[in-house]
């Protein structure tokens, strides 16, 4: 699945990766690197309503570094940052010191 998810086009579009998930359920994956990659390439390519409530799931429940960055980022980069600072006031309290930091200067992120 890392393969095929790591290869699809950069042209895919919401509605393919729609078809995608129907088909295999990759949004219910209980392997934390397919999630992680399938919600990846899901937030890049704006197939958020199909995946918004498992990821916020994925990402309180996960706390491994290696997987939180990558879906921060993802959502900062496409315009969800206030999505990514609702999720991360409810899971970072779950997080290693050191995911936090990363976190919290990623999303400039202060308790306040």
């Amino acid at each position: 699945w890392l393969h095929f998810l790591r290869n699809l086009r950069e042209n895919t579009t919401p509605e393919q990766l729609e078809l995608i998930d129907s088909r295999f359920n990759l949004t219910e994956t209980g392997n934390s690197e397919i999630a992680c990659c399938w919600f990846e390439k899901s937030i890049y390519t704006g197939y958020m309503n199909g995946i918004d409530n498992k990821l916020e799931e994925f990402l309180v429940t996960v706390g491994r570094r290696k997987f939180l960055t990558p879906l921060y980022r993802a959502l900062k980069a496409t315009g969800r940052s206030d999505r990514a600072l609702e999720i991360y006031g409810k899971a970072r309290s779950n997080y290693h010191h050191v995911s936090r930091h990363t976190i919290d200067e990623l999303l400039d992120y202060s308790e306040s």
